[in-house]
């Protein structure tokens, strides 16, 4: 999967204590959607319920639900200054059965460990317990109401344990058949309402020992706690642990003390699958306690979940994936008559990406540069005889009017004329036909040449442009981080023309410079060398003439006849 996206670790996680940076990372596909976010240094959470209630021995108590304390200095584990007296206490039938509730929050793979310090007074057995009454604890233990049949979730707890108590039936062994039915118990609870319950892979449980038995109660423990212990259960999907106490079938009083659950996190903090056009799939993970991702997502954008809108913000329009549309007007719908001015990528979403809003755009696997398609893959009109002699009627007179500003002079008037120029940008161009349009602040032209009434013509000119982008760039193998990325790409090209005979050489180069990095200009483009020789056209489709002067500023006139 790495061979086909992009690692990168722009989102920090600061841990003030000790400041130490926590690094979490994004793996993406080869669009750019962010697939994966995981860390290498995974959270562990802890829970504890001392029963104490001491503010110089806190715990979270207030966090675990049904809980009964009795005070009998014979059952409590805690240690510390003063003396300690309290634990859990399951008082005989009809008393509660359940009790120290707690549902966490887990993701797929996240190990979970519980242990507790139990003892009791005698073993007596109770046969005659409801194990409905079990069921209906455990739904109100973890809903903080009372149950009704028709939830689903409610439903299958109900005839998980509706034959009887579930430990001691089949698949359930009792681990002693002399001590209390007093157990540590964990449940995974999936986030779909079916619940299975299978012995050690979604259920899982600690009976105390036949010797952790209280035989004198004088106040100072003589007896020894039985430890219960679940050890590196681990989760099998997304949903809930639901960890519990519980006293099923005994009418001696059974004392815990001293719980505590851990949850060591697995590396992996988000999710998400998405359908062509950014909607998400259902089915992803996301961890409650990461930080939110809402700026790396689909195709690298950021995600507007104001108001429930679930858009995708681009840099000039927004997207909706529910739709797979654009809801704003492409800026450059004029040069894309041919497509739908609210395509989202052109509709052509499982090979490129969009680039900005404007356009589809082509995504290297390798380094993540996103580069127009344009570049990569040209698509030549059909050359037929149908075409051909079905021309568009194009005749009309087209005045236009351009400015240039620079170290440049010289003057034109039509075929004839000299002009300098070592470095200008275009200002903006105005004609009957196309109204007013800016010039390109990231051009720079230069060129020479000479013109004598068509006869003669010699000249060179060079474009460059310049392009600033943000992109993800390997530093060391394996090392990939959000680096500011210029690209240059130059033109140039020489012609000498002698009555209507042309000679004439194009090039063209590209390259990147990586910030940050010595000696890292990268040719990502193509350089091209093209030389043609060439009679002068026939039956030109367009016939122009320049009128222009120029000193640092430069105003040129071109009168242009189209014809059909």
């Amino acid at each position: 999967m790495q061979r086909a996206g992009t690692l990168s670790f722009p989102m920090k996680n600061f841990n003030l204590e000790g400041d130490v940076h926590d690094y979490e990372y994004f793996l993406k596909n080869h669009l750019g959607n962010t697939r994966v976010m995981f860390t290498t240094n995974p959270k562990t959470v802890e829970f504890t319920a001392n029963y104490e209630g001491d503010p110089n021995n806190p715990d979270d108590q207030s966090l675990f639900e049904e809980v009964q304390i009795g005070s009998e200095g014979d059952f409590n584990h805690t240690t510390g200054s003063p003396s300690y007296t309290n634990a859990q206490v399951f008082r005989s039938s009809p008393h509660n059965q359940v009790g120290s509730a707690i549902a966490i929050p887990v993701g797929q793979g996240d190990k979970i460990t519980a242990i507790a310090f139990a003892k009791y007074i005698a073993a007596t057995e109770d046969p005659g317990v409801s194990s409905v009454a079990i069921a209906s604890a455990l739904v109100s233990a973890f809903t903080g109401a009372t149950p009704t049949g028709t939830e689903g979730g409610t439903g299958t707890i109900n005839n998980n344990f509706s034959g009887g108590s579930l430990i001691g039936s089949t698949g359930f062994p009792l681990e002693s058949g002399t001590a209390p039915k007093a157990f540590l118990n964990l449940m995974f609870l999936p986030e779909s309402d079916v619940i299975d319950l299978v012995k050690d892979v979604s259920f899982a449980y600690d009976q105390v020992a036949d010797g952790a038995t209280e035989a004198v109660i004088n106040g100072i423990s003589d007896s020894p706690f039985d430890q219960l212990k679940i050890e590196d259960f681990e989760a099998p999907a997304v949903g809930y642990v639901m960890v519990y106490l519980s006293n099923e079938g005994s009418l001696t009083d059974v004392y815990f003390d001293d719980l505590s659950i851990t949850v060591e996190e697995h590396p992996v903090i988000e999710k998400t699958d998405y359908y062509p056009f950014g909607l998400q799939m259902a089915g992803g993970f996301k961890r409650v306690t990461a930080l939110e991702n809402k700026y790396n997502t689909f195709q690298g954008q950021e995600r507007i979940d104001a108001l429930d809108l679930g858009w995708y913000q681009f840099k000039w329009r927004n997207h909706d994936p529910t739709i797979g549309r654009f809801f704003n007007i492409d800026p450059l719908a004029d040069s894309y008559v041919y497509n739908s001015p609210y395509a989202f990528s052109e509709n052509r979403v499982v090979r490129f990406v969009e680039l900005e809003g404007m356009e589809r755009a082509y995504r290297n696997p390798a380094t993540g540069l996103i580069t127009p398609a344009s570049d990569h893959f040209r698509h030549t009109p059909p050359s037929n005889a149908q075409f051909l002699s079905q021309p568009i009627d194009r005749s009309g007179i087209n005045v236009k009017l351009n400015t240039s500003i620079g170290f440049q002079a010289g003057f034109r008037a039509g075929k004839t004329g000299t002009e300098i120029n070592f470095g200008s940008k275009e200002l903006g161009s105005v004609s009957l036909e196309d109204g007013f349009k800016a010039g390109n602040p990231n051009e720079t032209k230069e060129n020479y040449n000479v013109s004598v009434a068509g006869l003669f013509e010699v000249g060179v000119e060079k474009t460059t442009t310049t392009e600033k982008s943000t992109g993800s760039v390997e530093l060391f193998p394996g090392i990939v981080d959000q680096r500011e990325i210029t690209t240059e790409t130059t033109t140039k090209k020489s012609s000498v023309g002698i009555a209507g005979f042309s000679f004439s050489r194009d090039q063209s180069k590209t390259e990147t410079t990586v910030e940050g990095l010595i000696g890292s200009q990268v040719n990502v483009g193509q350089k091209q060398n093209s030389i043609k020789f060439s009679k002068g056209e026939l039956l030109p489709v367009n016939s122009s003439s320049k009128f222009s002067i120029s000193a640092i500023l430069k105003l040129e006139v071109e009168i242009e006849k189209k014809n059909k």
